[in-house]
């Protein structure tokens, strides 16, 4: 956690931060670096504190996991991710999943690395993350999609995507290709 240092006490950071004045003997500590009181320090500091962050990543299942499996994940998710204000969506399919998570940027990357640990999967791998001015899955706790369910008739367009599997999307960035897909998936399955 940031925080502002004066060799010998130590200020919480937070957003009013900004209308706070420093003499040259403050620093700001960010991790392992440290910086002289410095506008735009403070601004990116105030900027990572108080935005929602978005996290994509994908992963494999060591087996076909069973609508029971899939349901407990499901349940233990939502309860989780409720305590921690953590929005999102999971698709499975052919073995695979790829989820979106939205929250606190702490929070979303100590659950991801809580994932990269969990034994139901494996080949974890952080596909995008950054600042996002608004949630897209605002009203779910973990909303959920099991893309080998679809009735791909509805948009002939998934077949073409998810053929490949969910891992061969392009998920590198707010507007790749594979974002938008799991968008489009809300809009038309949720």
């Amino acid at each position: 956690m940031p925080s502002i240092i004066n060799h010998e006490r130590s200020v919480h950071v937070s957003p009013l931060i900004s209308e706070t004045r420093f003499s040259d003997s403050y620093h700001v500590s960010l991790g392992e670096r440290v910086y002289r009181p410095d506008y735009m320090v403070i601004f990116y500091l105030i900027q990572e504190l108080s935005v929602d962050h978005e996290l994509i990543y994908t992963s494999r299942a060591y087996h076909e996991m069973t609508q029971e499996e899939l349901e407990e994940l499901l349940v233990q998710s939502r309860e989780k991710n409720s305590r921690l204000n953590i929005t999102g969506l999971l698709v499975y399919g052919n073995q695979e999943f790829v989820q979106l998570l939205e929250g606190n940027k702490d929070d979303i990357f100590d659950l991801f690395h809580r994932i990269k640990k969990d034994e139901r999967n494996y080949n974890v791998v952080l596909r995008w993350n950054g600042i996002i001015e608004n949630r897209s899955f605002n009203s779910w706790s973990m909303a959920f999609i099991n893309s080998d369910k679809l009735d791909h008739t509805i948009n002939q367009s998934y077949s073409r995507y998810l053929q490949d599997g969910i891992s061969s999307l392009d998920l590198t960035g707010s507007e790749s290709l594979g974002r938008k897909l799991l968008l489009w998936m809300r809009n038309d399955f949720l």
